[in-house]
């Protein structure tokens, strides 16, 4: 019951920065080719230099990266323990998506770090 209730609020709490910053990335990814986008980002006073900051940012990438992996883990996390009724099963499944969000967190990180 409390491990619902804390995967539940970590969906709730992730959900709302992970769309901003995702509608951030399409509307920077769309201002640096198109120009209707370029001149709405002019009319609230960003450049095509800050466009591709705000598209390039590390930070902003690692943020993106951090929220949708707790974001999807915490709801992958909540079908499995509703749907998967097999208790090893579960376990295996739980062990495979903690290996992925590390090899995905760990690989994201060594990318940023190398370059």
């Amino acid at each position: 019951m409390r491990q619902s209730f804390i995967l539940y609020r970590l969906i709730e709490i992730t959900s709302i920065p992970l769309l901003i910053i995702s509608l951030l990335y399409l509307a920077t990814g769309y201002g640096m080719i198109s120009g209707i986008f370029r001149r709405m980002f002019q009319l609230i006073g960003l450049s095509y230099s800050d466009i591709l900051f705000l598209h390039t940012d590390p930070y902003i990438r690692m943020l993106l990266v951090i929220l949708g992996s707790v974001h999807g883990v915490s709801g992958t996390v909540i079908f499995i323990s509703k749907y998967v009724r097999n208790n090893i099963v579960k376990e295996i499944l739980f062990a495979m998506i903690l290996f992925i969000l590390v090899f995905l967190i760990g690989l994201i990180i060594l990318s940023e770090i190398v370059g």
